[in-house]
């Protein structure tokens, strides 16, 4: 057996299409929010969350938090990915 370790520098493009995806964490409820799901505050922590889930799902609906929201309200996609 071996470990290696390896660092990774990813572009993710992310598209949304309905603002509550960002509002619902940003907005008046999101300290009810946050008590149920992630320690998110800002625009941009949101997007960074959603970009760190591309690897494994292509659409914000699909996580905790947003199972609500219609498919499509948010998607994610690796555009491109290197290595160091």
């Amino acid at each position: 057996m071996s470990k290696h370790t390896v660092n990774l520098e990813a572009e993710v493009e992310i598209t949304i299409n309905d603002p509550d995806v960002i509002e619902r964490v940003t907005g008046p409820d999101g300290d009810d929010w946050r008590h149920r799901y992630y320690d998110l505050y800002t625009k941009t922590e949101v997007l960074e969350h959603l970009a760190h889930n591309a690897f494994d799902v292509n659409d914000a609906c699909k996580l905790d938090g947003w199972t609500d929201c219609e498919p499509g309200a948010a998607t994610m996609r690796v555009a491109s990915l290197q290595g160091e």
